[in-house]
This record gives C-alpha cells, structure tokens and sequence, in this order.
C-alpha cells in the first residue's frame, strides 16, 4: 500500500470494513496536499481511503464535525471514527450517552480506532514557521510526515529526507495537549494502533474490546491484514506512556 504508515494496519482494517459493508463511512482528519492543512473529512470509498492513508501531526480541527455531516446530511448508519485520544474519548462519550441529541450520534457509531499520541502540533507554528520558514520547504512539496527516534521526519517529493528532534519542536506542541489527561495510547478506543513498540513498516495494534477484535478478525480472515500476536514491545509503549502522564501532570 503506497501510502501506508506504520505498517498500514489502520488503513487495512478500514478498507477491509467498507468493503465488506461492516461499516458505510469513516470519519477522521486528512489534509490538503498543497497546504497540508488538516481538515475533518467522511470517507465512503476505499479509493479514498487509500488515497488519505498516512499520520497527521497538525490535528487541530474539530474532527467530530464530520460525524454530524456523515450522520445527519449524508444518513450514514455504521461509522467508523479515527481519532488521537482526546476524540476518542469525546466519541466514546457520545456513544454511550443517553442524551437525546447525542443519541443518533452514539447509534451510528460502530468502530472507534484510536492512535497513540504523544502531543500534535499547531498548523501555522510547525509548516509556516518551521518547515517553510527555517527548512525553505514549501507544503505541496511534503510527501509524508513521520514521527520516529524522537525526530519529526519530513520526506520531500523528491525524496529528500530531512529531521527536526522533538525537543526543537517544544513551542509548536497545541496547549491543550498540555492537559489532556496523559493518554498516550487512546484507553478509550475499540482498536487502538501505533508504531511504538514495532519493528519499521509494522504496525502496533491494542485490541480493547469485543467490537475491536470482531473488526481485526474479519480484516485477518480476508487477508487484508497479517497479524503477529505479541511480535511488539510493550516495554517501550509503557515507558512513553509513563513518561506523557508525568509530563502532563
């Protein structure tokens, strides 16, 4: 998968859902390819999907905005959301609520995939500041964007390959990732998923609950997805975690 990130697990199991009609939409964040400003998207096709795969490290925008659209204007019925751990937990929230207004909300959702997060970035300080300002490259020429070894990697299109170390990307970190509670790995998600604790191109999944492994067993049984029970390192994934809370608190 060209644009995969991390193995592509994610994509996989999205991808395999949509096809198999276990889901009608996905909604998350993806970003413009000549700004690469994020914005909350409904996917409904696996093309789409595909084309849309990789990590966002600007994840400012209001990503549940897209569920109203999906639920109320498009009258979608099986929805999954991907989502960092602060809108999983909204999502969480809304599904298992019995307000009257968040009740459609909560029935639509079928599958909530969370990804680790250690903190994201805001759009003008990292790709105006940084990036086009301080490395001189423009945003329709990124290609992709990685976080790995305590580095933000930036590929080019020309597939130059350039690293910026987190420590220098401290003034550029949301504020509210500051006091999100120290979750680094989405405790509240079905499925949640990362490259911590993998080897390079595979991906880190935590299935939490019966709907997360019903989705994984399915994408598995397809062949969409080649899963390795317990090939990843839980050590590393509990150190950061550790490290965020105290971080955070």
């Amino acid at each position: 998968m060209e644009r995969r990130q991390s193995g592509g697990a994610v994509t996989a199991i999205l991808a395999n859902a949509l096809e198999e009609g276990l889901i009608d939409a996905v909604v998350t964040v993806t970003a413009d390819p000549w700004t690469q400003r994020p914005q909350s998207v409904v996917i409904t096709k696996t093309e789409a999907l595909i084309t849309t795969a990789g990590s966002r490290y600007a994840w400012w925008v209001p990503t549940l905005a897209a569920l109203k659209s999906a639920v109320v204007t498009q009258k979608r019925e099986r929805i999954a959301i991907v989502g960092v751990p602060c809108v999983v937990s909204a999502a969480r929230m809304m599904q298992t609520s019995d307000h009257d207004l968040l009740r459609p909300f909560g029935r639509a959702i079928r599958l909530i995939v969370g990804l680790f997060c250690t903190e994201t970035f805001d759009y003008e300080l990292l790709i105006n500041d940084k990036i086009v300002r301080e490395l001189a490259i423009e945003p329709w020429q990124i290609a992709k964007l990685d976080v790995r070894g305590g580095k933000l990697i930036i590929e080019t299109t020309d597939h130059a390959v350039r690293e910026i170390p987190l420590d220098a990307l401290d003034d550029c970190v949301r504020r509210g990732c500051h006091a999100c509670g120290g979750d680094l790995t989405a405790v509240d998600a079905d499925i949640s998923a990362g490259s911590m604790g993998s080897p390079d191109n595979e991906t880190t999944l935590i299935i939490r609950t019966p709907a997360g492994v019903g989705f994984v067993d399915h994408a598995a049984e397809t062949g969409r997805l080649v899963p390795e029970e317990d090939a990843c390192s839980l050590e590393g994934i509990l150190s950061l975690s550790q490290k965020k809370s105290k971080r955070i608190h």
